[in-house]
């Protein structure tokens, strides 16, 4: 992509050039962030806790294999004063203030993710002979 300088018909877009310079940004945006708290939680450490982030053309993709983490993640970047932190801290150091689009990672190494059997109890169960026979999402019943 070229740059070019920002006037009323176009838009300049500082894309990272490779991948090590995005690393390098997202490591001084998740510091930057990392005092920035929004109404319940630190803005850094949710940063911190995807399992992977990436741009994808206009946007900044955040997965999460937790889904309280994400749950959490999507609560703050909905608070307007946190949203305009964010933004501002993106601007900054990426030059571009991506959208943030925030979602769950199913998928780890090529198969569905399963947290219950992440749990050390199940894990236990399972040397003992249980076996996991159904699992439901949420915890309303």
């Amino acid at each position: 992509m070229i740059n070019e300088p920002a006037s009323e018909n176009n838009i300049q877009i500082n894309e990272p050039q490779d991948k090590s310079q995005f690393t390098t940004q997202w490591e001084l945006l998740v510091k930057t962030l990392s005092r920035q708290k929004g109404k319940r939680f630190f803005i850094g450490a949710l940063l911190r806790s995807c399992k992977s982030h990436s741009i994808d053309s206009d946007k900044l993709v955040l997965k999460y294999s937790h889904k309280s983490h994400m749950e959490r993640m999507k609560e703050e970047w909905e608070d307007p004063s946190t949203r305009k932190a964010i933004k501002e801290a993106m601007e900054q150091i990426m030059g571009h203030s991506y959208e943030l689009v925030i979602a769950a990672d199913d998928m780890e190494n090529g198969n569905i993710h399963r947290p219950l059997a992440d749990s050390h109890l199940v894990r236990a169960a399972i040397k003992m002979g249980a076996a996991i026979i159904d699992e439901k999402e949420g915890h309303d019943e």
